[in-house]
C-alpha cells in the first residue's frame, strides 16, 4: 500500500480493542492474588510459596515491558496485539492444565505475564 492509500479504520473498533486488553491486564493480578490461598490449598503448598505465582507474572512484566516499544515498531502495533493476545489465550490453557506441581502452575503463569505485557502496554 502506498502512503497516499490510507484505509480507513474506524476508531471506536480501536478503542474497544485497546480497553479490552487493558481491562485483561488490570484484572490478571487481580485473579492471581485472590486465587493464591486457593492453590496453596489444592497443590499443597504455604501461601507464602504460592505468592510466587503472583511475584513471577509481575516480573515477568517488567522484563517485558522495555523491549514493547521495539517489538511494536518492528512487527507493527496490530500484528503484536494479535500475536500477543494469541499468545495469552495459549499460556491461559497451559496454566487451565496446570495440576501436578506448583512449577508447572508458576511457568506458564510467567509466560502468560509476558503475553499480556506485550499486548497491553504498546497497543
Amino acid at each position: 500500500m502506498s502512503p497516499s492509500e490510507t484505509r480507513y479504520v474506524n476508531p471506536w473498533i480501536v478503542t474497544a480493542a485497546v480497553m479490552l486488553a487493558t481491562f485483561m491486564e488490570i484484572l490478571e493480578p487481580t485473579v492471581a492474588n485472590v486465587s493464591v490461598p486457593h492453590m496453596a490449598r489444592n497443590l499443597g503448598a504455604t501461601v507464602e510459596e504460592s505468592t510466587w505465582v503472583v511475584t513471577s507474572y509481575l516480573v515477568s512484566n517488567a522484563v517485558i515491558l522495555p523491549m514493547c516499544g521495539r517489538l511494536a515498531n518492528r512487527i507493527g502495533r496490530r500484528n503484536m496485539l494479535l500475536a500477543c493476545v494469541t499468545g495469552f489465550t495459549f499460556t491461559s490453557v497451559l496454566c487451565g492444565m496446570a495440576s501436578c506441581s506448583m512449577a508447572a502452575c508458576c511457568c506458564p503463569y510467567s509466560s502468560r505475564g509476558c503475553s499480556a505485557s506485550l499486548r497491553c502496554n504498546r497497543a
